[in-house]
């Protein structure tokens, strides 16, 4: 059985890391704009990943049976990214 969660803990982690070094000497309003804008960004991710396995038509089925999980750690990292424009701080380990 796989144990996930450190996994699920490092996406999360290098999310909010990646946020935080992004909104780094950022304006209130640009932080919070990037905040509200940060659920689009797991949409834009996986549409990008799926447009280049259909293009290249190699491992669709792969990528079809990964897109739970794919999705998942998406959601971890796009969590972390917000919580550091929010913070502007890098998690706390």
């Amino acid at each position: 059985q796989l144990n996930f969660l450190p996994l699920v803990i490092e996406r999360y982690c290098w999310g909010r890391l990646f946020g935080a070094m992004r909104v780094a000497g950022a304006s209130r309003r640009r932080r919070l704009a990037l905040t509200l804008a940060s659920p689009a960004i797991p949409v834009v991710l996986i549409a990008r990943r799926a447009r280049k396995v259909i293009a290249d038509r190699r491992h669709v089925g792969e990528f079809l049976r990964c897109l739970p999980v794919l999705v998942g750690l998406t959601l971890c990292w796009c969590a972390g990214e917000a919580m550091g424009y929010l913070t502007g701080r890098e998690s706390v380990r």
